[in-house]
């Protein structure tokens, strides 16, 4: 979904480039991961929020973690002109932020970093939403503030995407220099760029099912499971020609005993 809506308005060519990251993001969205994913929202004006956004300098939290983890994923959107803040990052208790930026030199500096971190470092910048992708890990603590730069402003919307309780970036370090143009990104101890195992250490088994023809109202158990399972999907080919529209015609059914009253788990395909 928030890829779906990342590419609302963009070209055909457009949408076209972003299919291997739709690939890579979607690649194991289904397995159970070993981390604690969170998520921030905000929506903010100084009319909706008395008291608040009073002007220049005004300091704002968004995110205090406690813990091990990295910060993922900002989206961000507002009105034309410039940035409405200074985003800062203060890792494992820092008093000084190692990582600083506005929303567009945060785009400029990710796009211009020269090794692929994440599944896309950068996305264009469309409609005026703008996208950071570069993890910024912690070990002990995060806190993400921003500073009030202009005297006042209309209506700004943020998410913030989150892990806890992961150690893929242990000992990973994002910093920034410079800002405005001049803005860079650099990390230490990042050792590799490609992925070491999986996104989960559970074990995967792919089963092939024979090919089975059946008649109208027959059924068939493709697959048995005796043992605690996390099933990721189901893929059937249908092949042959129908008295009657497919839609609908074809139900796969899920039994699963001891667990789950009310009998079998029904999907019409």
């Amino acid at each position: 979904m928030a890829l779906a809506g990342l590419c609302l308005g963009l070209t055909a060519a457009e949408s076209s480039a972003l299919d291997p990251l739709r690939r890579v993001t979607l690649e194991d969205a289904f397995v159970l991961q070993e981390y604690r994913a969170g998520k921030a929202s905000f929506v903010e004006s100084p009319e909706r929020h008395a008291g608040v956004w009073t002007g220049t300098g005004f300091r704002y939290p968004l995110l205090a973690l406690e813990g091990r983890g990295s910060l993922r994923h900002i989206w961000t959107t507002r009105g034309d002109g410039d940035p409405y803040f200074d985003w800062e990052c203060f890792v494992d208790g820092e008093t000084t932020p190692s990582v600083r930026f506005t929303d567009e030199s945060m785009v400029r500096a990710a796009a211009a970093y020269p090794v692929p971190v994440a599944p896309a470092n950068a996305l264009p910048v469309h409609n005026r939403a703008f996208n950071f992708f570069l993890p910024v890990p912690f070990e002990r603590s995060l806190r993400v503030e921003v500073v009030q730069r202009q005297p006042s402003f209309w209506l700004w919307f943020c998410q913030l995407d989150y892990r806890l309780e992961d150690d893929s970036l242990r000992g990973v370090r994002l910093f920034s220099e410079g800002e405005g143009e001049n803005l860079a990104f650099s990390y230490v101890g990042l050792p590799h760029q490609l992925r070491e195992r999986p996104a989960s250490r559970l074990p995967r088994e792919q089963v092939v099912f024979e090919p089975r023809q059946l008649g109208p109202g027959a059924s068939a158990t493709l697959r048995p499971a005796h043992r605690p399972r996390h099933c990721a999907g189901t893929a059937v080919a249908l092949v042959g020609r129908w008295p009657s529209p497919a839609q609908g015609a074809f139900r796969r059914r899920v039994v699963v005993r001891g667990r789950r009253p009310g009998g079998p788990l029904l999907r019409s395909i």
